[in-house]
């Protein structure tokens, strides 16, 4: 922690809330994925980790990241860009 290369919020996977929504209701997702491919937009992305986890269960996915690191480390995430449309965009900050 005190190189700076981990923060404390970077636990190296995707959000606990969200692996315990994907587990615990398949027949949600089922629902939802035999009616259209869904779109999700991950505000605050950060790695891509919850990009990547919704982009695997068969989501397009969007991340939205502020960090030029954060962005660019999503990027890297090895997604098959043919079938999965995972888009990791930085914030212009100028808002």
């Amino acid at each position: 922690m005190g190189d700076g290369s981990v923060r404390p919020v970077d636990r190296g996977k995707p959000s606990a809330a969200l692996i315990e929504f994907i587990e615990s209701k398949p027949e949600v997702l089922s629902n939802i994925l035999k009616k259209r491919r869904p779109k999700a937009l991950i505000p605050g992305c950060g790695k891509g980790y919850d990009v990547v986890a919704l982009a695997l269960h068969g989501f397009d996915t969007y991340g939205l990241e502020i960090s030029g690191k954060g962005a660019a480390t999503a990027r890297q995430s090895g997604l098959p860009s043919d079938h999965i449309n995972n888009q990791i965009y930085q914030s212009d900050q100028s808002i």
